[in-house]
């Protein structure tokens, strides 16, 4: 391996000095890390609050780490801004609800973690041991072109591209091994423990870079692009007398990312004029002189597309941007005609979005670009489209319901019907060329609405943390929406079934077994199915009840007992996801953290959210006046006349206000010997488990005394 001096960026080392000062949580105790080889790494990143166990305190230090889950560390390990999220999610997958959209969106802002097209993020995908070293790579900054040329794995070859440099960056900085058997194997799934390991080291190695390194200032307005400096970086030795042209003085590798230049040569910092084409009806090809980055993918905010009726201007709809090789392409929400022009602008409105090529190099900005969609002979087009039709639909799954994969049949249909109209034009010897367009366009526009039909992935969001239950009780869970009474909770409240972003409403299965179902309403077809299971039934027992599921608690289950309420979620007999939300038994009653009176107010404060907990009657409360203090001698108060009351389910607060008569029926005796209070007694309300809190005592303050006669 070249020993070339690593280069670092400027926007990430102001990233990195920030980064150092990780949160602190107390310290948890997993019970399998003991033979982990990664076990103080792990402990380590517990503590600061960078990882966690999996609420039943263990880690699976040998599980696979998904996308999305990578992308919280990350976020957390530079302590990247989770606030400023965007008024709009970025990726239809990552929805404000999930529990990974600050984490990610805060990733994203940074420009360390990207897409996987189509406007995904990818979640539930594995996270392999080649992208880990990208991202850990390109969180430190690192300018690692050219370093993967010498990497001596046997299985080198099959490592990606785009990863080679930052494979080799990160052996060269310690932060990963190779396997004993002289393997990387870059496509496995990286590990917990494995991911725990390099965060612990990227920390350390973070803090080295920080000390090393004095931060070169940014320009005003450069936002997190490094800014070009006119001389040298201070972290890059000045350029020997035998550079030139741009060439770098680090051991030779390609000027990008802020290495050092001879001051008096001219450098190139920009890419060519781009080339514009159509590879089809509905796809745009901006196309370079060089490989492109594909880390810096631009948005429908970057690029715009307009058309011409006449002479007025309207906008053309972009339905994905993605990168490959020297190109970008710009895929359209619907296809264009024969003949009709099209003009493109590109303005990058942030820096990590801007089209940059492997070695650095900006995309210059462009306005109307001209292109057309043309072609030299329209039969030969036609045919070549109804072959890509024919194609389509003989590999298309047809499904009368909505199941992951499959084209609905109305979609199936209207192409068909569109092969057929297109093929009598094809065969017409007589047909003019006006005809055959317009056959080629009705038929492309057919095409892009059957691909936009199928079905996409269903997806799991787990929104509960935990499942609380009451030693000796029982909770409902329903399909409905929550009451948020502590014995009645919708299936909502603890997983959520999406599709393109739309949640997905689910029914109590007809079937047997405790399970809730997902079925095309048009047909009455189940497609999706939520089984519930409990991982010990000794504790935990699910019955299915005929309007809901009910999860009870044992008698015998304490505090420190340990179960999980399983969800498997299924889409036409095939396992999606597996979620196992830990039961927390709770048996403590809601404390009290204030209790004030003010002026006929009385306001209780509870030291967890309050519920209705009566299963036939609403939550009520009894206020008795305490004339001395004394419980023994009190009088009550009658609800709606002498006082009224407030609270809100979920909330921790409950209001009392005295009217005029409950204020006249608690004037202070004369002489008191103890101090006038009031008592508080609650009447089915409780916590979530439904633990009714103990009465409430609130002391009314004493008068001030009056002002000395002068």
């Amino acid at each position: 391996m070249k020993n070339q001096k690593l280069v670092i960026k400027v926007m990430t080392t102001a990233a990195l000095l920030s980064a150092l000062a990780l949160p602190v949580s107390a310290a948890t105790t997993l019970s399998d890390i003991d033979g982990s080889y990664a076990k103080n790494a792990i402990q380590e990143l517990v503590e600061k609050g960078i990882i966690n166990g999996k609420g039943d305190g263990k880690f699976d230090p040998t599980g696979k780490i998904e996308r999305q889950d990578f992308a919280i560390i990350l976020a957390k390990a530079l302590n990247l801004d989770t606030q400023s999220v965007p008024p709009t999610a970025t990726f239809s997958d990552v929805p404000e609800p999930h529990y990974a959209f600050a984490y990610i969106e805060a990733a994203v802002k940074a420009g360390l973690i990207n897409g996987v097209g189509d406007g995904k993020f990818g979640t539930g995908a594995n996270l392999s041991r080649q992208d880990m070293a990208v991202l850990f790579v390109r969180a430190l900054g690192i300018d690692a072109t050219g370093k993967g040329a010498d990497l001596k794995f046997s299985d080198a070859g099959k490592i990606a591209d785009y990863a080679k440099d930052a494979v080799a960056a990160a052996l060269e900085l310690g932060l990963i091994s190779g396997n004993t058997d002289g393997t990387f194997n870059p496509s496995g799934n990286a590990e917990r423990q494995a991911v725990a390991q390099v965060a612990a080291k990227f920390i350390k190695k973070a803090e080295e870079i920080k000390n090393q390194t004095t931060p070169p200032s940014e320009e005003p307005g450069t936002g997190t692009e490094p800014a070009q400096p006119q001389t040298p970086a201070p972290t890059t030795p000045p350029a020997s007398s035998g550079s030139s042209g741009g060439s770098s003085s680090s051991g030779g590798g390609s000027n990008s990312g802020g290495g050092s230049t001879n001051p008096g040569t001219p450098v190139e910092t920009e890419l060519a004029q781009p080339t514009l084409s159509f590879s089809n009806a509905y796809t745009i090809v901006i196309t370079y002189s060089e490989t492109l980055d594909t880390t810096h993918v631009p948005t429908t905010e970057d690029i715009k597309i307009t058309g011409k009726d006449g002479n007025e201007s309207f906008p053309i709809s972009i339905r994905n941007i993605s990168i490959e090789g020297k190109s970008v392409f710009v895929k359209l929400a619907h296809p264009q005609s024969l003949d009709e022009e099209v003009e493109v602008s590109y303005k990058p409105l942030e820096a990590t979005r801007a089209i940059r090529g492997t070695s650095g190099k900006l995309s210059p900005e462009f306005s109307n670009k001209k292109v057309v969609l043309q072609t030299e002979d329209p039969r030969v087009l036609l045919s070549q489209v109804i072959e890509q039709a024919q194609a389509l639909l003989g590999a298309a799954e047809e499904n009368t319901g909505n199941t992951t994969g499959k084209y609905p049949l109305y979609a199936v249909q209207a192409l068909n019907n569109a092969v057929t109209t297109a093929i009598e034009v094809q065969q017409d010897s007589m047909a003019t060329e006006d005809q055959i367009k317009g056959a080629i366009n009705a038929l492309n526009h057919s095409l892009v609405e059957f691909e936009g039909s199928l079905i996409q992935p269903l997806e799991v969001v787990q929104v509960a943390d935990e499942f609380v239950l009451k030693p000796g009780s029982s909770i409902k869970i329903v399909a409905g929406d929550s009451d948020y009474s502590f014995n009645k909770q919708s299936i909502k409240d603890f997983i959520k079934l999406q599709r393109a972003g739309e949640i997905q409403d689910v029914y109590l299965a007809s079937g047997e077994g405790p399970a809730f179902e997902l079925y095309e309403s048009s047909n009455g077809e189940t497609i999706g199915r939520i089984e519930l299971s409990s991982s010990d039934s000794q504790l935990v027992n699910v019955i299915k009840q005929s309007d809901g599921i009910s999860i009870l608690a044992a008698e015998s289950a304490t505090e420190q007992s340990q179960a999980d309420l399983t969800f498997t979620v299924t889409e036409a007999g095939t396992i999606v996801k597996v979620v196992n939300i830990p039961v927390r038994f709770d048996n403590t009653k809601p404390t009290v953290t204030s209790a004030t009176y003010d002026n006929g107010t009385m306001t209780v404060t509870m030291n967890e959210p309050l519920y209705n907990i009566g299963f036939l009657s609403p939550g009520s409360i009894a206020v008795n006046y305490l004339p001395d203090g004394n419980p023994i001698f009190s009088i009550p108060l009658a609800v709606t006349t002498d006082y009224t009351f407030s609270y809100n389910n979920g909330e921790n607060t409950i209001r009392v206000e005295l009217t005029p008569e409950g204020i006249a029926k608690s004037r202070p005796f004369p002489l008191p010997i103890g101090v006038p209070s009031f008592q508080i007694t609650f009447s089915n309300i409780g916590d979530i488990a439904g633990n009714q809190p103990d009465p409430v005592v609130i002391r009314v303050p004493a008068p001030p005394l009056p002002e000395p006669l002068s």
